[in-house]
Formats: structure tokens, C-alpha cells, sequence
């Protein structure tokens, strides 16, 4: 099973646990529509979250282009000059992106719920997927 595949089936999915070390971040999620547990382990530079262990955890996953959310300048990305815009990224985790080079980080991935965490990705070969025991 692919992380793609993962993703496009994750309505209805919750997140039990987010924990991170020095070098990489780990996702539990209790995904309903293949009815495992996975854990989804990321190595990462920059992310945000809003999770805490008041959220209710029902989510579901995305994957979105960064360069169609975030403005570039010399091969980086950089808030938008506009305060609206700015606040947004923001508020939906994608300023974790400001200062990350384009050619080495092209996609967020997100969990979205009553709480977001947004973690650029470098490459998707190093995201490690386990399926663990109910």
C-alpha cells in the first residue's frame, strides 16, 4: 500500500499520536477505510502543528504543491507581501515552508482536522509507512 494510496482513502481517519525527535516526526493514525493502524515516519527540517492531546484526532490527509501556496524568490520560499495572505499561511501551517529551498522541497503533506500539522517534504522515498496491530 502506497502513502498516495493512504492519502486518497483517509476521510474519516484519526490521529492518535504525533511525536518527533531530533531528525524526524511520526504519525499513529488509526486510518478508518483500511481499518490498520498506521505509523508514518518523516524526516523533516520544519513543521507545524496544532495538534494536542484535546483534539478529537478525526482527520484526513493531503498532499499539496507548495509553490501553489507559497511565493518564491531566488529559488526560496517567502511569505507574501500581502498581511492577509501572510496571516493565512499562518494559520494553516504553510509558513513551515519560509526558507526551504523550491528544488529540494515541492510537496506539504497535511493532516487536517479541528487542528492541522503541515510538513514539507524532500523526498517521499525516505518517508517510512509501518501497519501495526490493532
Amino acid at each position: 500500500m502506497s502513502l498516495l494510496e493512504i492519502i486518497k482513502n483517509s476521510d474519516n481517519s484519526k490521529l492518535l499520536d504525533l511525536s518527533c525527535d531530533q531528525d524526524e516526526i511520526t504519525l499513529t493514525i488509526a486510518h478508518d477505510y483500511f481499518d490498520k493502524i498506521i505509523r508514518i515516519t518523516f524526516p523533516f527540517q520544519n513543521f507545524f502543528s496544532s495538534f494536542s492531546s484535546k483534539s478529537d484526532g478525526i482527520c484526513f490527509l493531503s498532499i499539496e504543491n507548495i509553490k501553489d501556496t507559497l511565493n518564491v524568490k531566488n529559488g526560496v520560499y517567502i511569505p507574501s507581501t500581502d498581511f492577509g495572505d501572510f496571516m493565512y499561511d499562518v494559520r494553516e501551517g504553510n509558513s513551515s515552508g519560509y526558507g526551504l529551498r523550491e528544488s529540494k522541497f515541492k510537496i506539504f503533506f497535511k493532516v487536517i482536522g479541528s487542528f492541522k500539522v503541515v510538513i514539507p517534504v524532500e523526498n517521499f522515498e525516505k518517508i517510512k509507512i509501518e501497519f501495526l496491530n490493532n
